[in-house]
């Protein structure tokens, strides 16, 4: 009975329209993906990188950072239902053209969960959406 409360605590209607808030609302200049190791955190803290949270990085191309704005404005990335782990695998970065933080998001496909800076406007992925990020990180590696 718990775990019925606990996920449907944590889940999004279907039902309800999600409304994406803009993303990532500064120009940015580049697109660095990050593997993440998994420990509790996001990718930029502090208005830092978190590098202890880091294993590997790599520029994503101009198609590659176009796909990834594709899949994280597109309200079907979004809406099923998340657990609480929080372990995030996966970290992107928009960097500006004096190599300042413009946005990040930190992604957690085992829970579904993604957060964002700025915000936009959800925190759950749907299948979809996980899909796309996994065929994305794979055509990245």
């Amino acid at each position: 009975m718990l775990c019925m409360i606990f996920f449907s605590a944590c889940q999004n209607s279907n039902k309800e329209k999600i409304t994406l808030n803009d993303f990532p609302q500064k120009k940015f200049k580049k697109v660095i993906t990050y593997e993440m190791s998994g420990e509790d955190g996001h990718i930029i803290e502090n208005e830092k990188l978190s590098k202890d949270l880091i294993i590997t990085e790599k520029r994503l191309s101009e198609k590659e950072a176009n796909t990834l704005l594709d899949i994280l404005l597109d309200d079907a990335t979004y809406g099923d239902v998340a657990a609480k782990c929080f372990e995030p695998r996966l970290g992107y970065v928009f960097y500006s053209e004096n190599n300042e933080v413009a946005a990040h998001a930190t992604v957690c496909l085992a829970c579904n969960q993604i957060r964002t800076s700025p915000d936009i406007g959800v925190f759950i992925l749907s299948e979809r959406g996980k899909k796309r990020l996994r065929e994305l990180k794979e055509t990245v590696e």
